[in-house]
């Protein structure tokens, strides 16, 4: 069970991975009942606008989940076509010989379902079979009923589930059918064929893929058995009928301000440094800038070494807080020094002194002078309503000496980019930039451009951008495995090994090396790299391969060996280093993961032993496993392969694993982003936890420290998005007055001692103002109303919903009215300004505030904050309204300040 359900993890991971050419979904709709069938994430179903089931897939495996034959879910794409009341769904693996037909015939209140898959290869193979991820809130606390089974059931669905972080619940088992009492449905599954192996699994609290911040319960089969050149049937029928009625809303609530005005916004005098220094004592007095529009700094160094830490300095501590930083050598304020013994003697490290007469800055080199400033940044805060910085005393220096940032590249990607290098990788002392950069428009061929494709000018630009700022910029372009870029616009199929749809190409193929090395010296001329990443994974995890007669002579593991060998050869001759990912060297019986792609433990063993010496290896694994489970790291360890932890998006993949390499002595950490090919900050807006990622990596690449993700003293979405707005601070407290809510004790919506963040401090939680909803169990307003009469320069307010929802779907409108009848609106929408309590996930337009916790698991709360336009025009009312039908927003802290 547990094998299974980690492998369904990384598959689910792996397929959000921004895939091109996905078809529209398919969509049903009789009734109050909406069908769709999406061919990433499977059968949805919602009743009366509230969901039912949110997905579902089918996956074929070796016993044991030594090896995986197929997934929905990633790889070989399912085909999804709507006719009439029916949607058709067809799997296929050519090279595991799997395929399957799938159809959804919606009539009235049922939707009946037939699936036929067969298995023509000679390997022993399970099936797995998810009819459907159940979206539990509606259903729980409620009867459930199972027919046939062998397990004992439960009478209701658990309030409190006893699932673990690793381990679901197993609520009913080997049934034919399974009935939930749900209060917007009633929802039935009926099937004879399931009565062995079905299977009913509590998701919510843990962190298996399919329930990751969805409370969801698994509904399916497990260890299916496909016989070999055999036909395997199955049949189920899923019934919805309407459930309770929902709680009708409540009149308006009027709501008023208490009667006295108390402090709700003060910087902290010790701010939090990211990454954590190595060594660090506070002081107990600031040094305070009396006269920030006159701030001297003294360069004590080289103009190469001190310069560029001075144009950063200047621009910060300008945009934060207004301090203007002069060159000079007359009683300097600040002092920028080289000294090889600061940072206790370490490439990169750093000594810093603040007092309250002077902040100097001494650098091992250039890098650590830049790095000292950038931690000089962190200290702002302000003293007797001027700003400061915090007094200290610091000594620093990098954990590992690769800490690395990867980036795609895109037509629009140069100003975002850009922007996150100065004001985010950088500035956390990242110090690598992995540009994969395959789509650019490369002189060598043209008619391969598409409409993303960068241009060299653009990718020149921001090469030497990211130099300018200490991040050494690395080429990554794929090759062999990954070569789609090759074949777009149908172009050079004659290279393809597999040319009805393309992606790796023929080592045997006339000319082929000659176009690599066109299009890499094109990318050595622009970046003058030390390492080229030449990608090198996945080569046999598209349909069959190899194909071509030459090919299948050679194997796919002397492919392999072969082309890495001549590519890096070929660099080599350059004075270049290669890099390239690690899983076509590593098996599945020593790594337990998707990550692990040689065709056999000898094979595996065989290209570790033959790989060039001094190559990188990109070490890639993005479960969140404890640190000894990262077997890889030994093995490429035993072969002498300098090694770099590769991450992704799980907070707990980046700890683990970062603790993991500092073990194994790797060079260090790369952070991936696996968000597109065409980076812009639409891509920001989209997948934000794939950009607070690179605030944990950073921290834990330098500082080696290791305290969990949940238990650091700072939120990752709220230090993103700090940096990334890069906002002034607010140097003079703030003084507010509270709106009186009234008092609701429920432990599981979250009881934080007090709502701190970012320096706003509104107390303890006196009381609560809940929304109403489909869901609601009792009656709540949509909609309050705060007369003010009178001048006001924020809102502050503080909720989150019960449910989570789409991203991007509005929650909550603010409508502030001024005394001329204007309005200004402003919505918070889901995954931007406001979550789900159980939901930790990152906000660019709130803070995240840590709510306690219920049982198992942590709640958090959102923090959002508004700036009124028009301060000096009074303002009548505000008034708050719910626009959601089932996620249930509440509010337990409202202010307002003049």
């Amino acid at each position: 069970m547990k094998k299974i359900v980690l492998f369904a993890q990384v598959l689910s991971m792996l397929a959000a991975i921004n895939r091109v050419g996905f078809a529209d979904p398919a969509r049903l709709t009789i009734g109050p009942i909406a069908v769709q069938y999406d061919a990433g994430s499977g059968l949805s179903v919602w009743y009366n606008g509230v969901p039912v089931l949110v997905g579902s897939g089918v996956q074929a495996y070796a016993p044991g989940w030594k090896e995986g034959y197929y997934s929905s879910y990633y790889g070989a794409t399912p085909s999804v076509s709507a006719s009439g009341n029916q949607i058709t769904v067809v799997f296929h693996s050519s090279r595991y010989g799997f395929s399957g037909a799938e159809t959804y015939q919606l009539q009235g209140q049922t939707l009946n379902m037939q699936l036929h898959v067969t298995w023509t290869n000679s390997k022993p193979a399970l099936m797995e079979l998810n009819l459907g991820l159940i979206w539990s809130p509606s259903f729980i606390g409620l009867p459930i009923q199972v027919q046939g089974s062998q397990a004992a059931a439960e009478k209701v669905t658990p309030v409190i589930t006893r699932s673990t972080i690793n381990n679901p619940d197993r609520l009913a088992g080997n049934f034919s059918e399974l009935s939930l009492t749900g209060r917007v449905c009633n929802f039935t599954l009926t099937s004879p064929d399931a009565s062995n192996g079905s299977v009913l699994l509590d998701g919510r609290h843990t962190q298996r893929g399919w329930s990751n911040n969805s409370p969801n319960f698994w509904l399916g089969m497990l260890g299916v058995p496909l016989p070999q050149n055999q036909t395997v049937h199955f049949a189920a029928t899923f019934s919805f009928t309407p459930g309770a009625a929902a709680q009708s809303p409540s009149p308006p609530v009027s709501l008023t301000l208490s009667p006295s005005e108390r402090p709700i916004y003060r910087l902290p005098e010790h701010p939090v440094i990211i990454p954590k220094p190595k060594q660090l004592l506070w002081l107990k007095e600031p040094l305070i800038f009396n006269h920030p529009q006159a701030v001297t700094c003294e360069l004590d160094g080289p103009a190469q070494d001190t310069m560029p830490a001075l144009h950063s300095l200047r621009r910060w501590l300008k945009r934060l807080a207004g301090i203007k930083l002069i060159p000079s050598d007359l009683n300097p304020t600040v002092q920028l020094r080289l000294k090889r013994s600061a940072g206790h003697g370490h490439p990169e490290g750093y000594d810093l002194s603040v007092n309250e007469h002077q902040a100097v800055i001494t650098g091992h080199d250039a890098a650590g002078i830049y790095y000292g400033a950038q931690t000089l940044i962190e200290l702002l805060t302000s003293k007797e309503d001027m700003p400061a910085l915090a007094g200290c005393h610091i000594s620093d220096w990098p954990t590992f000496p690769f800490r690395g940032a990867h980036l795609f590249v895109g037509s629009d990607a140069r100003p975002f980019e850009d922007r996150l290098i100065q004001r985010v990788l950088s500035h956390l002392k990242m110090n690598q930039l992995v540009l994969e950069c395959e789509y650019t428009k490369w002189t060598a061929d043209p008619k391969i451009w598409t409409s993303f494709s960068m241009s060299k000018s653009d990718l020149a630009a921001e090469v030497t951008y990211a130099r300018a700022h200490y991040m050494d910029p690395i080429p990554l372009i794929e090759t062999l495995g990954h070569s789609e870029w090759i074949f777009q616009n149908g172009q050079n199929r004659q290279w393809a090994e597999e040319k009805t749809n393309p992606h790796d190409y023929s080592p045997t193929a006339p000319g082929i090396y000659h176009f690599v090395h066109q299009i890499y010296s094109e990318a050595i001329q622009i970046f003058q790299p030390k390492i080229f990443h030449i990608g090198h994974d996945e080569i046999n995890i598209f349909g069959k391969y190899p194909v071509r007669a030459a090919d299948i002579k050679l194997g796919t593991t002397r492919i392999f060996n072969d082309d890495v060998h001549k590519i890096s050869g070929w660099l080599a001759s350059k004075g270049i280093q290669t890099m390239l990912w690690g899983d076509m060297m590593l098996d599945r019986q020593e790594v337990k993961d998707g990550a692990a792609n040689a065709n056999s433990l000898a094979d595996a063993t065989l290209s570790r032993k033959l790989l060039t010496p001094g190559a990188i290896v990109a070490d890639w694994h993005y479960g969140g496993d404890p640190p000894k489970s990262f077997n890889s790291l030994k093995l490429f360890r035993k072969d002498h392969i300098p090694t770099v932890a590769s991450t992704w998006y799980n907070p707990l993949n980046i700890r683990n694993f970062a603790q993991a390499a500092r073990k194994q002595h790797c060079l260090g950490l790369l952070q991936t982003c696996w968000a597109g090919y065409n980076i812009s900050e639409q891509t920001l807006k989209d997948a934000t936890n794939q950009f607070t990622a690179y605030v944990l990596a950073a921290d834990y690449a330098w500082s080696g420290r290791k305290r969990m993700p949940n238990d650091l003293p700072y939120d990752p979405s709220n230090v993103l998005r700090r940096l990334w707005n890069a906002e002034p601070l607010r140097i003079v407290p703030i003084s507010g007055r509270l709106v009186q809510l009234s008092a609701a004790a429920e432990p599981k919506l979250g009881h934080p001692a007090e709502i701190v963040s970012g320096g706003w401090n509104l107390g303890k939680v006196a009381g609560r103002l809940d929304f109403n909803g489909a869901l609601s169990n009792r009656s709540a307003p949509v909609r309050a109303s705060l007369n003010v009469n009178g001048q006001i320069r924020g809102i502050v307010l503080v909720g989150a919903c019960r449910y989570p929802v789409p991203k991007g779907t509005p929650i909550l409108s603010v409508e502030v009215h001024y005394v001329d009848g204007q309005v200004a609106t402003s919505v918070l929408r889901y995954g931007q300004e406001i979550n789900a309590m159980s939901v930790h996930e990152p906000l660019l337009g709130a803070d995240i505030v840590p709510a306690g916790r219920f049982n198992q698991s942590r709640r958090y709360w959102s923090l959002w904050h508004w700036s009124n336009p028009n301060p000096l025009l009074d303002v009548t009312e505000v008034d708050l309204i719910c626009r959601h039908p089932y996620a249930q927003p509440f509010i337990t802290d409202l202010a307002i300040y003049e």
